[in-house]
């Protein structure tokens, strides 16, 4: 099964068709292919188990939104001694240098438009697709899975369906429209970008 749904152009103009494609494997695998802005295609390789199971694993475990996006005991992107390690430190930048640090890969808030070729992607490798966003002096992180888009708000916080769909929605309007959802008090997320993070071997 090829998936392929109208992703968000610019504000006030109509969905584009994304470029690129999400394709199941298996119950827990998709393939994910970016398209080459001359031609050609990079494969990656996604590990989507079922957000519902994992929501009934981790039920309450003291673990954060980034601890149970990237499936690791560390609740801090970068390090306790890294660029976000204090609330005054956190704005999209750092949020992305620490990423980096922790060994993910950028693809933007629009995969289709960056060059796949430049990506280290590894051919045996199985990777994880999570979401940044960021709201003040506050990081909040979330997964696809193979029913949606899940996430932990907290560590005392349950998991919790963000979206029930399996798509990338692919430029700000749509990565903010369908995965940064009011806070309490009105807040919103604001995107900072998708990545890729390995997963466990």
């Amino acid at each position: 099964m090829t998936v392929r749904r109208p992703s968000g152009a610019s504000q006030g103009s109509a969905p584009l068709e994304p470029r690129h494609t999400l394709t199941r494997v298996s119950d827990t695998h998709y393939g994910l292919s970016l398209p080459g802005p001359e031609g050609g295609e990079t494969e990656v390789r996604l590990a989507l188990e079922s957000g519902s199971e994992a929501a009934r694993r981790f039920g309450t475990r003291p673990v954060n939104c980034y601890a149970f996006a990237c499936g690791r005991k560390a609740n801090i992107p970068g390090g306790p001694r890294g660029p976000v390690s204090m609330p005054r430190q956190v704005t999209p930048a750092t949020i992305d240098q620490a990423l980096l640090l922790d060994g993910a890969i950028p693809l933007g808030v629009d995969p289709d438009s960056i060059n796949p070729a430049n990506l280290k992607i590894e051919e045996d490798q199985s990777y994880y697709l999570i979401a940044a966003m960021f709201h003040a002096e506050e990081y909040h992180f979330m997964r696809l899975f193979n029913d949606g888009w899940w996430a932990k708000p907290s560590k005392v916080g349950l998991v919790e369906q963000m979206a029930a769909r399996v798509t990338i929605p692919t430029g700000k309007v749509a990565f903010k429209g369908t995965l940064c959802r009011p806070m309490a008090g009105g807040r919103s997320y604001q995107p900072v970008g998708y990545y890729l993070v390995p997963a466990p071997r």
